[in-house]
């Protein structure tokens, strides 16, 4: 989680946030069931911290 990488942006949807962008880098993920992300909201630029599956495709 970097607050000050603006690359990854939240968009509000129907069932949530979709989150897009890329991060320098994710320690552990491979080992990991959880990740600890961190997002910009594309509309607001307010910052969000949230949890997804490691699992989860797309991650």
């Amino acid at each position: 989680m970097n607050p000050q990488d603006d690359r990854t942006v939240g968009e509000r949807s129907e069932g949530g946030v979709i989150v897009n962008g890329v991060k320098s880098f994710s320690s552990g993920a491979p080992d990991s069931d959880m990740l600890v992300i961190s997002w910009r909201d594309a509309q607001t630029g307010d910052l969000y911290k949230g949890m997804v599956p490691t699992r989860r495709p797309g991650v």
